[in-house]
């Protein structure tokens, strides 16, 4: 009795395991479990129908995971997996959820599409270097199938770059889909095209404004119309044509600083902008004679020679006449280096000093030639003074007597 037990246990463990590995068998793919395919193929996962409930399938990927519902035909489930899978390269992953276990799963391959984007996506930056080569910027680009994928790594790119007649093509090869280049400054400035290239697939023309290095020492040179102190012409100073080390022209709005220290130490200045290049400022001419000591410089980069430029006297003396009553002084007319009358606005200091050492001083200026004082007997009560004028840096002293009159 005991051994007939056993033999019917046997037996019914035998029967048990059989039907447990028919049903996995049932439920095994009927094309191999772990497939290859291309982005944009119709992929169906089909399974045998042995029972009426529906098993879901669950599909994973890259941008998440569904469940989908198959449609029966025949004795056979079908699986269509929609575009948003189909169509996204990567590994999607899939278990059957069927009532027993083990649940069979496996994976599907799907790859770029051999069908390229027209245009490839481009980055590009910065969009300003410097000549010379040592700097750079960097051109990333991606190229993807028509579904947006990016290509498998080591797909060779053809990267461009353009300056003049020059053009340099080198390939690069995608990592983690995608391919950058360092683009080093030549030595000419201008604009560097630069664009990307994979098999029929182009990017869009980008570009990089390779402006000039800092600039070199320069020279200044002057113009004037004739080399006399009348305070009235001008002096017309202008750069040599400012370039980088590499001989390109300095970016156009460059600040360019003039500096002239007169004999006595005073500074004049003024700034002027490069216009291709050259930089010009202008200067009135001084009232006195004097020597200028002129350079030019742009702040801490690059400086000029020292120019040295004398002004002559436009006049060598000038009258002073007085009034019946003395309180009306006039100077003039002056003439000037051509015996012409010297141009208005001419400044004139008058200092008046009475008995007692007291001064007072007026700035007057001149007029068809002359200059003219008055000593208003309200300021200046009768009594003798001491006037002194200076005109063209010409200083004349005379004594002056007032009296009771009044002015004429």
């Amino acid at each position: 009795m005991r051994i007939l037990f056993f033999i019917l246990l046997i037996v019914c463990l035998s029967s048990c395991k059989q039907r447990e590995v028919a049903d996995q068998r049932d439920y095994t793919l009927k094309e191999a479990v772990n497939m290859t395919r291309e982005a944009g193929d119709s992929i169906v996962l089909t399974f045998p129908a042995d029972e009426e409930a529906v098993p879901g399938l669950l599909v994973k990927n890259a941008q998440g995971s569904t469940v989908l519902t198959g449609k029966k035909t025949g004795n056979e489930w079908h699986y269509f997996l929609p575009e948003f899978l189909s169509n996204k390269s990567g590994i999607a992953s899939w278990v059957l959820l069927k009532t027993n276990s083990p649940l069979p799963n496996g994976q599907i391959q799907i790859n770029p599409s051999p069908e390229r984007q027209n245009m490839i996506e481009t980055y590009l930056g910065p969009k300003s270097i410097r000549t010379g080569g040592n700097n750079h910027s960097m051109l990333v680009a991606l190229p993807t199938d028509i579904y947006d994928n990016l290509l498998a790594d080591n797909s060779p790119v053809g990267i461009s770059r353009q300056l003049e007649e020059n053009i340099i093509t080198d390939t690069a090869f995608t990592k983690n889909g995608l391919v950058w280049a360092s683009l080093y400054s030549p030595e000419k400035s201008g604009v560097m095209l630069t664009s990307a290239a994979f098999e029929n697939s182009q990017s869009k023309e980008l570009s990089i404004q390779v402006q000039p290095e800092n600039a070199v020492d320069f020279k200044v040179s002057f113009k004037r119309v004739h080399p006399y102190a009348d305070g009235h012409q001008l002096l017309t100073l202008s750069s040599s044509r400012i370039t980088d080390s590499y001989g390109n022209t300095i970016s156009d709005g460059t600040l360019v600083n003039y500096e002239v220290e007169t004999a006595a130490g005073q500074i004049l200045q003024a700034v002027a902008t490069t216009i291709l290049g050259v930089a010009t400022a202008t200067f009135l001419h001084p009232e006195y004679p004097d020597t200028w000591k002129i350079s030019a410089y742009i702040t801490g980069i690059a400086q000029s020679n020292t120019l040295s430029l004398e002004f002559k006297p436009a006049f060598a003396d000038y009258s002073i006449t007085l009034s019946k009553n003395n309180r009306v002084l006039t100077i003039g007319p002056i003439r000037s280096f051509m015996d012409q009358i010297i141009p208005d606005g001419m400044s004139i200091v008058w200092e008046i000093t009475d008995k007692a050492g007291t001064s007072k001083k007026a700035a007057t200026s001149t007029r068809h030639g002359k200059g003219q004082l008055i000593l208003d007997s309200g300021l200046f009560p009768p009594g003798n003074y001491e006037v002194t004028s200076i005109v063209g840096g010409i200083r004349k002293t005379i004594t002056v007597r007032l009296s009771d009159d009044p002015l004429e």
